[in-house]
């Protein structure tokens, strides 16, 4: 039902319309995922240097990142360099809610604001022992309600705010990589194996006396789990053991450098030869970022995800945000042409492009990927499910489509809409140069009847819940009856409320809607015209936004979108809240096709911004 425009069309994108919702999972966790929306940062960009280390927001919702050269400071907007003395590099960075911290080359303290209230870094160096001072990188920071934890291959630090000291902790040989869980800090130390911060300092952890090279322990709900550099571990009974199946197989010879648990129970591990592997809750591969799917190099040091959901990788190119709300398919994950129609057949979407009709499947390494449908070629501007099969528009007719293969039902000539009935589901209705009914017959679909137009475009139909067959153009509105023997039909244009320009019908809430210029309008009978449909609010009834498309979730959401804009009515207390620009994420304004499912899934193609 989508006009035309002379606008670029995107590829499709699928986004997890439970956004916001940070338990959620991610749309990229499922067999049809595509390549997730990421954001590259060069050095170019934030004027420092490729390798970054590390990354922390503050409860401002600033950024903090440990870069080479300084701290980086971004604010959505702009970067700022927040240099350490003497220029060193920074490895580090952390905040316990109210400070940000920071580690470098022999020294580390925390960022407070200047008389400009600006953030400048503040050494806490004096404050520790002379004869604990010597040490080098700041690998990693941990605070915890006891104190803030600074890790170095050469010593552990303590700070608790407030106090003019700093504890130290000494290794007999040398520390691994200290790194924070249960609330305490870990660590390896050569020859001891695995070490815990407790009461009176480091305690041996049983069974860990043959870990090494610790990069993160985490718990995910099944027991606490160990990531070294060699794959991940299962703390069991006090023994450490090797996790074994699709995971230890994906992460063997990766190198793993760090691990984090996301908000919707996944785990993001970095790796240096293979990029970043999310894990589902059963050790499954969800996603596979690396620098084939948009990420700027495959060594990742370091995943941070931030308050909207983004997870953010350090690497030594540069600095890259993957969207976990949206996926994407485009001409990469098989999807040609720019997209007008979704439907959902048989468990599969289909995607209606300008170069034809696609099907969602499996491609190479079986990540989900679109194939054309074979038997037809051309523009697709609309799809409809019915009982028999789907149907498809191509330019000479509406076609049948099965196991990826469409076959002519019925030729037309230059069809642009097709749509099934709301009351027998044998009867569809095509709309192009022709009005034409379509009955199935038990086997085929047959015209039944037809009104000629000569050479005007009709651009939808839809048929309304009492049998009365609505179809626009761009200058009218046309009202077929064929409930009778002549089949009445009833043109009304600027006369009766009708706007000139493109306009398309749509069932919404049982009524029929109209999406115009104008906004929303609906028929009414007593007044023989069209008047402002009320049932999506003010805004979208009183002429100041005009309508090109409205669709209707199964949660009872309305999905709006016209030039330069979409988003979200949700039902609030009797009326709408308005979430506008709600895939604005993925520079998307106005949307040519929507379809929201019922497990909180949408799929929308639009604009590329």
């Amino acid at each position: 039902m989508m006009r035309l425009s002379r606008a670029t069309l995107a590829g499709l994108m699928v986004v997890c319309a439970a956004q916001g919702q940070q338990t959620a999972r991610p749309a990229w966790s499922g067999d049809e995922a595509g390549s997730p929306l990421i954001r590259n940062f060069t050095p170019k960009v934030y004027k420092a240097s490729p390798q970054n280390w590390a990354v922390t927001q503050d409860r401002r919702g600033l950024l903090y990142f440990a870069n080479n050269e300084c701290v980086l400071e971004y604010d959505g907007v702009g970067w700022r360099r927040i240099p350490l003395p003497g220029g060193q590099a920074v490895r580090s960075v952390a905040t316990d809610g109210t400070l940000v911290y920071a580690g470098g080359l022999g020294d580390f303290g925390y960022l407070e604001a200047d008389a400009h209230g600006s953030m400048a870094y503040r050494s806490l160096l004096p404050l520790i022992p002379a004869d604990a001072r010597k040490f080098r990188d700041v690998r990693t920071i941990v605070p915890t309600a006891q104190g803030v934890y600074f890790g170095t291959y050469e010593g552990i630090y303590r700070w608790v705010r407030g106090e003019n000291h700093i504890r130290a902790w000494k290794p007999n040989v040398q520390f691994g990589r200290m790194v924070g869980a249960e609330g305490t800090v870990w660590v390896v130390s050569r020859g001891e194996g695995l070490q815990r911060m407790g009461t009176n300092g480091l305690e041996p952890v049983p069974g860990g006396e043959g870990a090494n090279e610790l990069r993160s322990i985490f718990d995910r709900g099944q027991g606490l789990e160990v990531a070294t550099v060699n794959g991940l571990f299962r703390r069991r009974e006090g023994q450490l053991t090797p996790q074994t199946g699709e995971a230890a197989e994906l992460l063997a010879g990766s190198s793993v450098y760090a691990a984090t648990v996301l908000r919707s129970g996944s785990l993001a591990v970095a790796t240096l030869l293979g990029g970043v592997f999310v894990l589902g809750p059963d050790d499954r591969l969800e996603r596979r970022l690396n620098k084939d799917r948009g990420l700027q190099d495959n060594g990742t040091k370091s995943i941070f995800e931030d308050r909207e959901g983004g997870v953010w990788v350090a690497s030594a190119a540069g600095l890259d945000r993957a969207d976990l709300a949206m996926t994407k398919f485009a001409q990469g994950e098989g999807l040609h042409g720019s997209a007008y129609a979704l439907a959902r057949h048989e468990g599969r979407i289909y995607a209606g492009t300008d170069q034809g009709l696609f099907v969602l499947g499996k491609g190479p390494g079986g990540l989900a990927a679109f194939e054309a449908v074979t038997g037809a070629k051309g523009l697709v501007p609309a799809v409809a499910e019915t009982q028999h099969g789907l149907l498809a528009v191509f330019p000479d007719g509406v076609y049948q489509v099965e196991g990826g293969k469409a076959k002519l039902a019925v030729g037309a000539r230059a069809p642009f809409d097709v749509s099934v009935s709301a009351r027998d589901p044998n009867v569809a209705y095509v709309a192009g140069r022709d009005v034409t009914s379509l009955r199935w017959d038990g086997k085929r679909w047959a015209q039944e009847k037809s009104f000629a137009g000569g050479n005007e475009d009709f651009r939808s139909v839809l048929e309304g819940s009492d049998g009365v067959v609505w179809v626009t153009t761009q200058k009218d509105i046309l009202r077929i009856d064929w409930r009778t023997s002549e089949g009445l039909v009833t043109r009304f244009g600027a006369e009766a409320g009708v706007p000139a320009g493109f306009k398309n019908v749509y069932r919404v809430r049982g009524e029929v809607v109209f999406a115009t210029p104008k906004g929303l309008l609906a028929f009414d009978t007593a007044k023989k015209g069209f008047v402002p449909w009320l049932g999506a609010g003010k805004q979208f009834a009183d002429g100041s936004h005009p309508v090109g498309l409205v669709r209707e979730a199964p949660d009872g959401r309305l999905w709006i979108t016209g030039d330069g804009y979409h988003g979200e009515l949700v039902p609030a207390g009797g009326g709408w809240t308005w979430k506008p620009m709600t895939l604005g994420r993925a520079e998307l304004a106005e949307l040519y096709a929507v379809l929201p499912e019922g497990d909180g899934t949408v799929w929308a193609a639009g604009t590329d911004g």
